[in-house]
């Protein structure tokens, strides 16, 4: 049964045999935040980790999107977030215009008052816009790489560059449905393997980036999750509720759908770009060039092959350098929004009027 090898969250949790050694366990980590200022390594890392849903206070999603919306403005925020020492991971706004989810990172031990005071603030997304609610990571949560150094310093770890995936990516909510299933749920944590669980995902197309069983107020969970393929909801709720999901009868599953256009996870089922076949069939030009120079002797023209070779490697450095300029972090874009596949791609426009217009009909 898959939920034996559920979630990226669970090597913390090898002695979490019962429910009740789990909220024992809980209840101990409950006062284990640091503080923003402690060292870089007096909590464990998983703890400078907050998923935040964002939820938008009535009236301001068209301003917030038309501002945040700009390429400018976007870098701007995250150029701010490195002077305050947090990382943006992911941001994944849901189809109803509602709601967007966030994976930050802080450099040291915040604690949730700290955290909390940070993101409602003036140097948070939008100060007045949201009813920001976090929830701590708890100890084994899986994670994107952390960005930062050991000091605390930024680590240099691109934010995503948010190509949008060829299938689908939802953000959901797992609740135990009571203590009673949840119970045997935690007892087989220990025997989970995280490269059998990722084989078994890839194997039915999806894939699971982030696993947070939420600390410390719940033993409910939240996590990322992506398809190979275009996933309706009424199909990913199947899925999410059924056999191979993280537990069938064990959770009761809010999923919510991501609109195209935020700060996605990495994809872990790469579509061929334009760029990319480009840059394929560039090095396959130049492969058969260098087999030609290799073959050749007093016979043929070395010069000429020798220039064929030069001529190719520059085509494939050329196709290199597009394909590097063509994923820079892009600004999100509004649910329900008009914006070209390229504005994710490649680059992101500035919203028009017209985009936001396009907002007043979803919201």
């Amino acid at each position: 049964m898959r939920s034996a090898l559920f979630c990226a969250a669970v090597c913390g949790y090898a002695a979490l045999a019962s429910a009740a050694s789990f909220s024992a366990a809980r209840n101990q980590r409950a006062g284990s935040t640091g503080s923003g200022s402690g060292s870089a390594a007096s909590c464990p890392k998983e703890s400078k980790y907050r998923t935040v849903v964002h939820e938008f206070v009535d009236g301001q999603a068209e301003a917030f999107w038309a501002n945040m919306g700009v390429q400018a403005n976007f870098q701007a925020f995250l150029a701010q977030n490195a002077e305050d020492n947090v990382h943006l991971h992911y941001f994944l706004p849901d189809t109803s215009g509602k709601k967007v989810n966030c994976l930050w990172e802080t450099s040291s031990c915040w604690s949730d008052t700290e955290f909390q005071t940070w993101v409602d603030g003036p140097r948070g997304p939008g100060q007045g816009v949201f009813v920001n609610t976090p929830y701590l990571a708890n100890v084994g949560a899986y994670l994107p790489a952390t960005g930062f150094n050991d000091d605390g310093t930024p680590s240099g770890v691109p934010i995503p560059a948010g190509a949008a995936p060829q299938g689908s990516v939802y953000w959901v909510e797992h609740h135990f449905l009571n203590e009673t299933v949840a119970a045997p749920w935690l007892a087989n944590l220990p025997n989970w393997n995280q490269a059998d669980y990722n084989t078994a995902n890839y194997a039915i197309g999806v894939a699971n980036p982030q696993f947070i069983l939420k600390h410390p107020d719940s033993p409910s969970a939240m996590c990322v999750w992506e398809t190979k393929e275009v996933m309706t909801p009424a199909q990913f709720q199947a899925f999410i509720d059924g056999p191979t999901g993280p537990g069938e009868g064990v959770f009761n599953n809010v999923i919510h759908e991501t609109a195209p256009g935020g700060v996605m996870p990495a994809t872990a089922f790469p579509a061929s770009s334009d760029l990319a076949k480009a840059t394929q069939d560039a090095k396959a030009v130049l492969a058969a060039a260098q087999e030609e120079l290799a073959a050749c002797s007093t016979l043929c023209d070395r010069a000429a092959a020798q220039a064929k070779v030069d001529a190719a490697q520059s085509d494939v450095d050329a196709a290199e350098a597009a394909e590097a300029a063509a994923a820079p972090t892009p600004a999100p874009t509004p649910p329900g929004s008009t914006a070209p596949a390229s504005a994710v791609t490649v680059s992101v426009a500035v919203l028009s009027v017209a985009v936001a217009a396009s907002m007043a009909t979803v919201l």
